[in-house]
């Protein structure tokens, strides 16, 4: 059944004259009288014609089924995410996920003759970010002192007396006040081993040190490198918004390299250097240590070693950014329908409805799950249409049941004659190729045109105030750590201080229409919820898409990086690249530990996953 629904006008034919020549025992389809002939062609025609017809319904109820049952966050484009270092001009400053900063991207354009051209990729928190004027100076561990630039870059300053070292499984961070910042309560610490190869487990042994300054107990949290406040109700759809679970998911990921002081009500106390400093270095070593700072003494586990000591790197004013950009738009009702156009320039997708208001104060409320006129007013719904298809025909295919249908309504061209429409097919026939060529060398360059908002506007309601959020997904990966950035209309940031602490990651187009049905059967039968080994299994598919073939479960035991945990159980996942992937090793690696993150958020169970390749 499958073979005659998308089959060609051609291959239909010619199967039927097949048939009816081994019925009849004629020799040859010359053989046939032209009357059958001609019933024959007529009975191919309309055969193709339902082929068509099934196939077009069954891709309008797959994708309106999925639409309503699975939600649109699966297939949704993702953006590129790092780590931003970020320096406030004033003594404290809050910046919000508005603030925009930008890194000029030079790439080829190859509509323009493959001239060179350079795209401004914009960077912004996901939730406000409450940053200092201060620097870390100074880290000391085991028998080293380092000096650290505004750039995040250490160099050894001196040397501990022969046989002498600081203390066993700890170092010091000496971080540079000013004058005129009177508490530290809130400062998020960023910890790294940039040039060290190290667990990912490792970091989570960073939670079990113990913080002081000057024998004082400090009190660190965990997931609070966002300043923002919970609110105390909240809509049910916000969980299945697409920054809520792109805050979920980027928040999981960083979450165990920051680490932020609380419950601090004391000014800083301050001091040129610990007391430890003085029978472990010389006093010309100490000369240069004359500014007061703010030294923190963190003990780390056993597990950490001396020389993994030697390669961390500390940092504060840092936070996770994501790759959106932030658009708005005015719109009057008097001139315009119920529907907003979503304006999008090249290489851009979009990613979320920030807000939309009215000139009377009114905020309208996004429906997830679809808009009808039975709606009350105040809603309004985001659409996405025409860009892909569930469909197995080819262009060719279609463009032939197209000649079908426009031979069959020739009536409605009789006023231009019959010669017109036959040269317009012609014509339309020959540059089938030309259309191929030239949409195969825009694969690079995605605009989305039909993304579009329907609303129901209130009463008295003149003009509409639109925010949106647009990303560049996969355009913004692989932005090398130490880039540059520049402020985007702000001055509340020193620009010299703008600099990436990681590579970004994770930027992903809007899944095509194979991919969707991937993202459709994991989001029909998990909920986004995984607790059965097929749930694994549907989310691997979805999370890596064409990158594999395969996924096998196995059930593993490791050490645990932990003091007195032992061995701990693990569920082993062996991934099967497909066979033409292009991914590098360390690409492989980022989207295995991203993926491992995410399906540990959304595991009913507590289970220790590990994700490798066959």
């Amino acid at each position: 059944m499958n073979e005659l629904f998308y089959s060609s006008k051609d291959e239909i034919r010619n199967r039927v004259l097949k048939h009816a020549r081994e019925y009849w025992g004629l020799a040859a389809t010359t053989d046939f009288d032209p009357l059958v002939k001609l019933l024959i062609e007529a009975l191919s025609t309309e055969l193709f014609n339902i082929s068509n017809e099934v196939s077009n319904l069954q891709n309008r109820m797959v994708d309106k089924i999925s639409g309503i049952l699975a939600p649109d966050t699966l297939i949704s484009a993702l953006p590129a995410h790092a780590i931003l270092h970020a320096r406030p001009v004033e003594s404290v400053e809050t910046i919000d996920e508005k603030s925009r900063f930008y890194y000029g991207r030079r790439m080829v354009d190859k509509e323009e003759n493959n001239r060179e051209v350079t795209m401004d990729l914009f960077f912004s928190p996901l939730q406000a970010v409450k940053l200092f004027n201060a620097n870390v100076a100074y880290i000391a561990t085991g028998n080293n002192l380092f000096q650290v630039d505004d750039q995040q870059q250490r160099s050894l300053l001196a040397q501990a007396k022969p046989e002498q070292q600081l203390a066993v499984n700890s170092f010091y961070v000496g971080v540079k006040i000013p004058g005129g910042l009177t508490s530290v309560n809130g400062m998020t610490f960023y910890f790294d081993w940039k040039n060290y190869q190290v667990e990912r487990q490792t970091y989570d042994l960073l939670s079990f040190a113990e913080w002081s300054v000057q024998g004082q107990v400090l009190k660190v949290a965990q997931d609070r490198f966002y300043d923002a406040l919970a609110t105390g109700i909240r809509s049910p759809f916000e969980e299945r918004e697409i920054l809520n679970i792109l805050l979920r998911d980027v928040s999981a990921y960083y979450r165990d390299r920051f680490y932020t002081l609380i419950d601090v009500r004391e000014a800083p106390l301050l001091e040129s250097y610990p007391a430890a400093f003085t029978t472990v270095f010389t006093a010309n070593s100490l000369e240069s240590l004359k500014e007061e700072l703010l030294w923190i003494k963190i003990l780390v586990p056993a597990t950490i070693h001396q020389h993994m000591l030697n390669e961390l790197s500390v940092s504060i004013n840092a936070f996770p950014v994501v790759n959106k950009k932030r658009h708005d738009s005015k719109n009057r009702l008097k001139i315009m329908t119920d529907i907003i156009p979503l304006k999008m320039a090249d290489h851009e997708q979009f990613l979320s409805v920030d807000s939309l208001k009215d000139n009377m104060g009114n905020r309208y409320t996004e429906i997830p799950q679809g808009y009808n006129d039975e709606r009350s007013a105040g809603l309004f719904s985001v659409r996405y249409g025409g860009t892909e298809r569930f469909d197995k025909r080819n262009a060719r295919e279609v463009l032939d049941y197209l000649f079908e249908l426009l031979r069959d309504e020739k009536a409605a061209f009789a006023a231009y004659g019959t010669d017109f429409l036959n040269t317009a097919l012609k014509e339309l026939e020959q540059n089938i190729s030309m259309i191929a060529q030239k949409t195969g060398g825009q694969q690079n360059s995605v605009r989305e045109l039909l993304n579009y908002i329907v609303f129901k506007p209130l009463d008295q309601a003149d003009i509409l105030f639109l925010e949106y959020w647009t990303t560049n997904a996969e355009l913004a990966n692989n932005i090398r750590s130490g880039s540059r950035l520049q402020p985007f209309e702000s001055a509340r940031i020193q620009a010299d201080s703008l600099f990436l602490l990681s590579t970004t990651q994770g930027g992903r187009s809007r899944l095509s229409a194979a991919n969707r049905v991937r993202a459709y059967k994991y989001g029909l039968t998990t909920g986004d919820r995984i607790v059965t080994q097929t749930d694994i299994i549907n989310f691997c598919h979805w999370e890596f898409g064409s990158h594999i073939t395969g996924v096998e479960i196995r059930k593993g035991l490791v050490k645990s990086p932990k003091p007195k945990d032992g061995f701990v159980r693990t569920v082993d996942l062996i991934l099967t690249p497909a066979a033409g992937n292009k991914l590098k090793a360390e690409e492989w690696n980022a989207l295995l530990e991203l993926a491992r993150t995410k399906l540990q958020t959304r595991s009913t169970m507590h289970l220790h996953y590990r994700l490798m390749l066959a």
